[in-house]
């Protein structure tokens, strides 16, 4: 999600409503001095060290990039001295001292380690000397105005990379941070809309603005400098239990060897120091969960957005001490915008098969006083975002991705009980998913079945019928159907989640099996970044603000031809990719493209050249932990025989199946759960995406 930007006023105003406090007292600013001894001509390690000087001591600065897993010493040394640690960046002392990392132990002989401890850091100050990299500007009719110079946007782009590697080893409501530019101040306060900034200041003619700021840093409560309040560093002693019941369930026969490494990484040192363990309140009607996570197994580095972050979390509030899976999240207030435990909730009332459990959940905070973004308080009325609130729930299964399956029945089979959560909650429930993708089907560590995951986007039956508000959509991109990539304002309906199931099978062949792509590609790679880059990636911005992706998508699945096809030709899985595009070719030759264009489709189709500042990496929009585990087995009985029908003219033939409905898709699984070869069906391979390099313009954010 593309950050907004709103200019509160000047430095007065933007206190009083992001960092209310007392004024700073007389004494203190004598004491402390101003930064008159600063030079016009500024350079950046003078400025740094004079700001470092007015810094209280619990209140913390670092800007030496993320390289906080190296293990080479940078030479730089960042932090204050006057801690006496010999950490890097951290905040108030007596919060870290369980976490030293023995990497900062200034007996080792390496005491300064230039790495951005995260973790740790209460406000980031980002200097640069050469205005140039100036971010942000006052327009002449006094709005807010983004720069755009390659230097102005790499420097945002540093600013938010910075708040998102905060946001995502912390739990925060918001975080607060200064840009200074040579004599320029800007004032930040971030949430997950964006960014309310304060009018720019002299902070050499104006030292007290900056001072104050400081200040009432070091002294505000930690929910004023933007801590979650319902997050505290676990104590030794629920630490110690934790690691306890690790040494138990280890020792226990036929505990996961998935769930074990799940539990060990938590414990490492190094992971220890970058992600420490926090106990978190997990709200309920009936009762609350404090479960203990420590490193997040999926995040996102977007300090804007939903912010979603999942945990293995220990328990310690059941009778029967166990591992549970924590989800924390913001979701947008909405009419049609469902928050994942009311989902929870609905699916397991209605009996939906192969679905999580719902321990405890619901919004975070009192109810007085939930806690929810201020910045869209501050943008124009016309075009404002929704409020975003924060979310937190547990349920009992633990997960590992879709792609860390082994043999080709895993791909199968997970995949097919993903389908049948699917089938459930539509016809059960009367709910749709909308977001089917890789990384939303996940392997049950304890049963090694497959479930569907991620909730957040899902819409209910009667809610369906609406155009699109959004100017770019939600799902993963590459995931969706070709309908809704070529018709931005198209709503959302079960043939959009069936065709992303279609996806989901061939990008996993694509990524993990030799196929026609991959045959050569010790020596040739072109092909598959060819048709990743020209059929999945392609993404362009209208004339209008909608996201449309590439033709060539629409073009296959109308044909029924997914642009490769496996080596061996008679897998099984070679016959599941075959009969899903040829469900899909029958599905598009009954539909009226142009007059789906006419009602859905951009109002101003004309492709404009997208702002760099909203061009999304080429990545999904989750980020990933996923470490090599081992897959488990299965064995399946005996099945009816799958019968191919003939290919179907460009007229829809009925009786051969389609996306309106689950039965034909649900049918073509069924009819494969036979044929696998125990000894001859282990295909998969390295993954192929690794070094791969695609072409056109990425997808969007």
């Amino acid at each position: 999600m593309s950050p907004e930007w709103a200019l509160l006023g000047d430095v007065g105003s933007w206190l009083d409503v992001c960092l209310p406090g007392e004024k700073i007292a007389q004494d203190i600013l004598a004491r402390v001095g101003d930064f008159s001894e600063i030079s016009n001509n500024i350079v950046k390690g003078e400025l740094k060290g004079q700001c470092l000087a007015k810094i209280p001591r619990w209140t913390t600065n670092s800007d030496v990039g993320n390289v906080e897993t190296s293990a080479e010493a940078t030479g730089h040394n960042t932090s204050q001295s006057e801690l006496g640690t010999g950490r890097e960046a951290t905040t108030r002392v007596e919060d870290a001292e369980s976490y030293v990392d023995e990497r900062d132990n200034p007996a080792s002989g390496r005491p300064h380690h230039g790495r951005a401890a995260w973790a740790w850091i209460t406000t980031i100050i980002e200097v640069k000397s050469d205005p140039g990299f100036l971010p942000y500007d006052v327009a002449k009719d006094g709005s807010l105005a983004l720069p755009n110079t390659t230097r102005g946007r790499k420097a945002r782009a540093e600013i938010m990379e910075h708040i998102g590697e905060i946001c995502l080893h912390q739990h925060r409501q918001f975080v607060l941070t200064a840009v200074i530019v040579q004599r320029r101040a800007f004032l930040m306060r971030w949430d997950r809309t964006g960014a309310i900034v304060a009018k720019p200041f002299d902070f050499i003619d104006e030292p007290e603005k900056l001072l104050t700021f400081l200040y009432r840093i070091a002294v505000a409560e930690r929910s004023a400098q933007g801590y979650d309040p319902t997050a505290t560093l676990a104590s030794p002693e629920e630490i110690e239990r934790f690691k306890a019941y690790h040494d138990f369930v280890s020792q226990k026969a036929g505990t996961p060897t998935v769930l074990l490494e799940f539990m060990s990484d938590i414990f490492s040192p190094e992971r220890l120091w970058l992600y420490p363990i926090y106990k978190l309140i997990c709200p309920d009607s009936e009762h609350s969960t404090a479960a203990r996570p420590g490193a997040p197994r999926h995040g996102t580095r977007s300090p804007t957005g939903r912010g979603g972050k999942d945990f293995v979390a220990y328990d310690l509030d059941n009778a029967t001490e166990r591992c549970v899976f924590l989800k924390d999240y913001w979701y947008a207030l909405g009419d049609s915008v469902h928050p994942e435990t009311e989902v929870y909730q609905k699916l397991n009332a209605s009996g939906v098969r192969f679905v999580a459990t719902l321990v405890a959940g619901g919004d975070v905070g009192p109810s007085s006083a939930l806690q929810e973004t201020l910045t869209q308080t501050y943008l124009p009325e016309e075009g404002r975002p929704c409020v975003r609130r924060h979310h937190r729930f547990v349920v009992e299964e633990i997960g590992r991705p879709l792609e860390t399956y082994g043999r080709d029945t895993d791909l199968y089979a997970t995949v097919f009980d993903a389908l049948i959560v699917h089938k459930d909650a539509w016809e059960k429930a009367h709910v749709l998913h909308r977001d089917a993708s890789m990384g939303n089907i996940l392997i049950n560590v304890e049963t090694d079945m497959g479930f569907l995951n991620d909730w957040d986007l899902c819409k209910y039956k009667d809610e369906l019928n609406k155009f699109t508000s959004q100017h770019a959509r939600s799902v993963i991109w590459p995931y969706m159907s070709a309908t809704l990539c070529s018709f931005p304002r198209k709503p959302n309906e079960l043939a959009d989640d069936l065709e992303s199931f279609v996806h989901v099978i061939s990008l996993a062949l694509l990524r993990f099996h030799e196929n026609t792509l991959t045959f050569n590609f010790s020596i040739h790679r072109e092909p598959l970044g060819s048709h990743m880059g020209l059929v999945y990636d392609p993404a362009h911005k209208t004339g209008d603000g909608y996201w449309v992706g590439s033709f060539l998508k629409m073009s296959s699945v109308r044909n029924g031809w997914p642009g490769f096809g496996l080596v061996d030709r008679t897998s099984n899985l070679s016959v599941l990719l075959k009969a899903l595009w040829y469900l899909g070719k029958n599905h598009y030759s009954g539909l009226d493209l142009d007059a789906m264009n006419a009602r859905w489709g951009a109002q101003d189709g004309h492709i404009v050249e997208a702002d760099a500042d909203t061009l999304a990496r080429p990545a999904d929009r989750r980020t990933m932990v996923v470490k090599g585990f081992p897959a488990p087995r299965k064995k399946f009985p005996p099945p009816d025989p799958l019968i191919l029908n003939q290919p179907s003219s460009r007229v829809r033939q009925p009786e051969l199946g389609d996306f309106t409905s689950h039965d034909t898709m649900y049918e073509i699984f069924l009819a494969l759960r036979d044929g696998w070869d125990e000894d001859g069906y282990d295909t998969k391979t390295e993954d192929n995406f690794i070094g791969m390099t695609t072409y056109g313009i990425i997808r969007p954010p």
